[in-house]
């Protein structure tokens, strides 16, 4: 039962254990040598399929800690790898132009200018209070891989007669799809593209490690990670 508790909770679960249990309550055993030689061949096929489907969900739960880390993961005016991914907004969707700066010896960052990309106040990290990290990567994502469609939405949105803050709007946009993940409404897209690798591939891709997010190729990790960036855009 904590097994498949964890399973639907985005917790951690060990694939192995899972498949046990499964084969343990649905009574899957092993082919004795009076089965016919379909019905072994059925039991296999039955098993390399809930195989693939627990690693589909697992998948789904290293994800989704991924994203609750980075959303956990406040600004830190402090950490420069966060201020430069912070400029890095800035000249994607402002190249060539500077901010204006307060000159604030205490928050290098602040400026008048974070008002023109659809922040609420002159220092940006007040706006990543509910999406931490999470809020601020989706932006640089959305505006990094799709620079001229972020600028055209971007120049729609300072339109006085359109007006709406694209940044505030761009982090809720990230709100609205982690809702969207822990309802469970994007493991269709996950699975979706879990499907594009064989199951050979997938298999490779996985360790026997137990722990949660060890056991994925980065590779897997972040592919899957932007299918879900890429549904963020498609919202945007």
């Amino acid at each position: 039962k904590l097994i498949f508790s964890n399973v639907g909770s985005f917790k951690p679960f060990n694939v192995s254990a899972a498949l046990e249990h499964i084969i343990q309550t649905k009574k899957i055993v092993q082919a004795s040598t009076l089965d016919s030689a379909i019905n072994s061949s059925r039991r296999m096929v039955l098993i390399a399929n809930i195989t693939h489907s627990l690693h589909g969900l697992r998948l789904v739960n290293v994800v989704a800690a991924k994203f609750e880390k980075l959303r956990k993961d406040e600004f830190n005016k402090s950490n420069q790898n966060h201020i430069e991914l912070l400029n890095k907004l800035w000249s994607s969707l402002r190249p060539n132009i500077q901010r204006n700066s307060d000159h604030d010896p205490l928050n290098s960052i602040v400026s008048i200018s974070w008002s023109d990309i659809g922040f609420q106040g002159k220092d940006p990290s007040t706006d990543f209070r509910g999406m931490g990290m999470l809020g601020l990567h989706q932006l640089v994502y959305f505006s990094e891989t799709k620079p001229e469609v972020a600028k055209s939405i971007l120049d729609t949105s300072n339109d006085p007669k359109r007006y709406f803050p694209f940044a505030a709007t761009g982090i809720n946009i990230t709100a609205f799809l982690l809702q969207l993940l822990n309802e469970t409404r994007m493991h269709r897209l996950i699975f979706e593209n879990l499907e594009t690798l064989s199951l050979d591939g997938v298999n490779n891709n996985i360790s026997k490690s137990s722990d949660l997010g060890s056991s994925f190729h980065t590779e897997t990790i972040n592919s899957t990670c932007n299918v879900l960036n890429e549904f963020y855009c498609f919202i945007f």
